[in-house]
């Protein structure tokens, strides 16, 4: 029975092999936009014969597994290999390239807080200024700066009919800015991430509800000694999940995120093309119903952003 095993397990690296190499073989390749560092993504992503093949091989293994036809080690283990090659995100939900100047009309982007701005070859952009220690004051001349401060905000009211400001106050200390779009459970999401200083941290979160609701959320904190924070986020507040640290992800550079989600509820995180996280959880089992992005006290580009589902 082992040898029997050994030998279909076998077949099956050399086939997924060989349509791989089949595949490599081809004298023309799949274009990529000048200047993109090209995402993070499985080879099965873009082989149509792989991604058949695949299917034809689960369905076998479905069908096996039902009838009992096979030892249930064996079936497990038929799955485990066909698993580190298949794709299930085939569903594009969202493609974003930001650097052009221009977001997609139907991504439904909202500013939550704070400021973002698109700016033509460097993408979509949030700088938030650390906060500077203000010199103190006496007590009259903080009664005077309340008084002019108040208004001030009287003034800014009435010249714009009370409809508000959309100008981002003075030493904010984040922005967030949301996409209302349904995700489904199990996803993959890459971003190209421009860092332009190593303050402050990044977040990207999947929510049902309103932004910055239940749902996960990836932190991402650059620098010489990085860290990668996967937390949950309900209704009795933030979990954390699996934090990677001390990886290298220093300032003034562009970062590869690859952050997926199966059907299972395993996730996985991919930075620069390394595996750099894995957790599960499966307390969410609807689809989401947008993603949101926050800056929190650093300057950050967004320059390509993409969803795949299920």
């Amino acid at each position: 029975m082992k040898n029997i095993r050994l030998m279909i397990l076998t077949i099956l690296m050399t086939m997924i092999t060989n349509a791989q190499a089949a595949d490599s073989s081809s004298r023309y390749q799949a274009w990529q936009p000048p200047g993109d560092n090209s995402m993070s993504s499985s080879p099965v992503q873009n082989d149509e014969r792989l991604k058949k093949m695949i299917d034809e091989l689960n369905k076998l293994i479905d069908d096996a597994d039902k009838a009992r036809a096979a030892d249930r080690r064996f079936i497990e283990d038929l799955r485990d290999i066909v698993n580190q090659y298949d794709w299930p995100w085939r569903k594009s939900i969202m493609q974003e390239d930001f650097t052009d100047g221009y977001m997609n009309k139907d991504s439904n982007w909202q500013i939550i807080s704070g400021d973002f701005k698109l700016e033509r070859g460097s993408g979509l952009h949030s700088d938030i200024q650390t906060r500077q220690p203000e010199e103190p004051t006496s007590d009259r001349n903080s009664k005077e700066e309340a008084a002019a401060l108040l208004l001030g905000a009287i003034l800014e009211q009435a010249l714009n009919d009370g409809k508000g400001s959309n100008k981002q106050a003075p030493n904010a200390d984040h922005a967030m800015i949301a996409s209302k779009k349904t995700i489904s459970n199990a996803f993959a999401i890459d971003i190209n991430l421009d860092v332009r200083s190593i303050q402050g941290h990044f977040e990207l979160g999947v929510y049902q509800g309103n932004p910055g609701g239940p749902g996960y959320r990836l932190v991402f904190l650059p620098g010489s000694n990085a860290s990668l924070e996967l937390q949950r986020i309900s209704r009795r507040g933030k979990s954390i999940i699996e934090v990677a640290e001390k990886i290298s992800a220093t300032g003034d550079r562009i970062h590869q995120l690859q952050w997926t989600r199966a059907k299972d509820g395993n996730m996985k995180v991919i930075l620069n093309g390394k595996d750099v996280l894995h957790s599960a959880d499966r307390s969410y089992k609807d689809a989401f119903t947008g993603i949101d992005l926050k800056n929190l006290g650093g300057a950050f580009s967004v320059k390509q952003l993409t969803i795949h589902g299920i």
